[in-house]
């Protein structure tokens, strides 16, 4: 699957179709019909084109919603770190990151990452407080997450208390 979308052949493909009849992806259509003079947008050559073989080819996603990404219960024992880590199942991006106000205050946020990359700015630590219920403005935008690539958060508790986290970010998913 390329960019996580799912794939679909196109074209003749009848019982006897070998690998030999399938071109690969769209693209190299398009190099084969301009390579013959014609021009790879103009469906008609395209259809033509298609009458004498298969194609490989990406299929875009038809549906978008708003999803939460649920991270699982994680004890962060005081005056240490924890890294909570969920991982979708669909393509997702993550708009809003919020964290009950019950233990906000004494969490630090020392990392969003999405697969390897961090989502961060700059290597200095958010409070956990920004991003409670009761947050306003802090819209994320972060990476999209690949199927089943993780979205991990870095915690550290700056309480003299053992807390319980839990946390969701919502955002978007494409099927």
């Amino acid at each position: 699957m390329a960019h996580g979308y799912p794939r679909d052949i196109i074209g003749r493909t009848p019982a006897y179709t070998n690998h030999d009849d399938v071109f690969g992806a769209a693209d190299i259509i398009g190099r084969l019909i301009v390579g013959a003079g014609g021009d790879p947008h103009d469906p008609a050559t395209r259809e033509l084109a298609m009458k004498h073989a298969s194609a490989l080819v990406d299929l875009a996603p038809t549906k978008s919603r708003r999803y939460p990404l649920g991270f699982p219960t994680t004890a962060v024992t005081a005056g240490l770190t924890a890294v909570a880590s969920a991982q979708p199942q669909i393509p997702f991006r993550g708009e809003r990151l919020i964290v009950p106000s019950d233990f906000a205050g004494g969490l630090l946020i020392t990392d969003i990452k999405v697969g390897k990359n961090s989502q961060l700015a700059a290597a200095n630590p958010l409070p956990a407080r920004a991003f409670t219920e009761f947050g306003w403005g802090v819209d994320l935008h972060l990476d999209t997450a690949d199927i089943s690539q993780f979205v991990t958060l870095n915690l550290t508790n700056t309480s003299q208390h053992d807390i319980t986290f839990n946390a969701v970010i919502l955002g978007r998913a494409v099927e």
